[in-house]
């Protein structure tokens, strides 16, 4: 049990958004607008693009250049990241507090319908309110929700038990 006075104090230590990507995923191309945006408006917000250790460097690079990515990009080695959260899907965003707690998992927001549908924009924002309700103290209302997107590429030699 926490209380709300516990709850606003860890809201203050801070955020993570990690998002899943992939360079070849055209939903993540899309976001990037998004994403950049959100990092400008609320730089707390802390956005990580997170990409498969199977990409290379060049591609990274070429994907950063050409969608002019204004947040940081790691490599998720191992894996480590996408089996922590059970990542499936690009672009697919996990907030988490600075102890590692999932606060909100799932679309960036509703902005894509289906695989290659998507509305002239969003009208709800998963993410955004996600962290405007951590910052509040208040419960976030969707906890998770259905992501649309390419299916995260993990080697299985990697995958745990």
């Amino acid at each position: 049990y926490t209380n709300n006075s516990d709850f606003l104090l860890d809201s203050n230590m801070g955020v993570t958004s990690y998002v899943f990507m992939a360079v070849e995923c055209p939903i993540s191309q899309k976001y990037i607008y998004r994403l950049n945006e959100l990092q400008q408006l609320y730089p707390n917000l802390n956005v990580i693009g997170v990409f498969q250790e199977s990409t290379s460097q060049l591609a990274l690079d070429d994907f950063k250049q050409r969608f002019e990515v204004k947040f940081s990009c790691v490599f998720d080695k191992q894996h480590q990241l996408a089996f922590r959260y059970h990542a499936e899907v690009t672009p697919e965003v996990f907030l988490v507090d600075s102890l590692d707690r999932i606060i909100y998992s799932g679309a960036i927001d509703n902005w894509f319908v289906s695989l290659g549908r998507n509305r002239g924009a969003p009208s709800q924002h998963y993410l955004l309110d996600a962290y405007q309700s951590f910052l509040k103290g208040i419960p976030v209302q969707k906890f998770r929700t259905k992501v649309i997107g390419c299916f995260l590429e993990i080697n299985p030699t990697h995958h745990h038990g």
